[in-house]
């Protein structure tokens, strides 16, 4: 209530007088005041507050007033067990298949890369010496081995503008000599083989060529090509 100062003092509940003075504190007026008061306040220099109907109760337990707190600011973030044994569980899968999968797809690249490779030699090989045989004669045309070499893996002929032409296996390389010139054809040679396939007709010549290169952890990735005939046109 309003003192004659100017300042208010508390209200006791007790000292209202009739069901009007009730009334008029619980909406927050006194009578005397032409608008309402949210709260009463104790008289300056006063010690201590009394709190109003209208104002909240406070909780004093610290532990009301943290979950209280923990409720306006929503769940706590952080990981589960099951997410934690799940990721867990991912990682040591990762860790056992991981080794694995990099050792079979190294394997493959080295494959691939051989079998590359090889195919390019027996190609290159195989079309130089189509080109030479049909320049060649075939009456000039003899077939055997060099010392030590597989047998069948040589050819010897003259070709049309005279020039002596030998095709030769030694190890792992095929050779090619033209007059006086050698060049190698193919460092990857597993063997070669030229033969007749029709004695009565001794210009056709069939080559057979197998290429072989090492790939991964020692192996050998060995490539057998199909024979292919060669016509002589001379």
């Amino acid at each position: 209530m309003r003192n004659q100062d100017g300042t208010y003092r508390a209200v006791n509940r007790k000292l209202l007088k009739g069901e009007g003075d009730r009334r008029l504190l619980w909406h927050g007026a006194i009578r005397g005041r032409t608008k309402p008061l949210d709260w009463f306040s104790h008289e300056e220099g006063r010690a201590g507050s009394i709190r109003s109907e209208a104002e909240p109760e406070r909780s004093s337990d610290p532990s009301r007033r943290c979950l209280s707190v923990s409720a306006a600011q929503g769940p706590t973030k952080g990981y589960t067990l099951i997410e934690v044994m799940l990721v867990v569980a991912i990682i040591g899968i990762m860790v056992g298949i991981g080794p694995r999968i990099m050792i079979q797809f190294q394997r493959f690249l080295k494959l691939t890369d051989a079998r590359d490779a090889i195919q390019k030699d027996a190609r290159t090989g195989l079309d130089t010496i189509n080109r030479t045989l049909r320049q060649g004669k075939s009456a000039s045309i003899v077939i055997d081995q060099a010392s030590g070499q597989p047998p069948y893996s040589r050819v010897t002929f003259t070709t049309i503008s005279g020039t002596s032409v030998r095709v030769y296996q030694s190890n792992k390389y095929l050779y090619m000599t033209r007059g006086n010139t050698t060049s190698v054809l193919s460092r990857d040679l597993r063997y070669i083989a030229f033969t007749f396939p029709r004695s009565d007709d001794p210009t056709i010549v069939s080559v057979s060529i197998t290429m072989e290169r090492a790939s991964y952890e020692g192996g050998t990735k060995a490539l057998e090509l199909s024979i292919e005939k060669v016509r002589v046109m001379n």
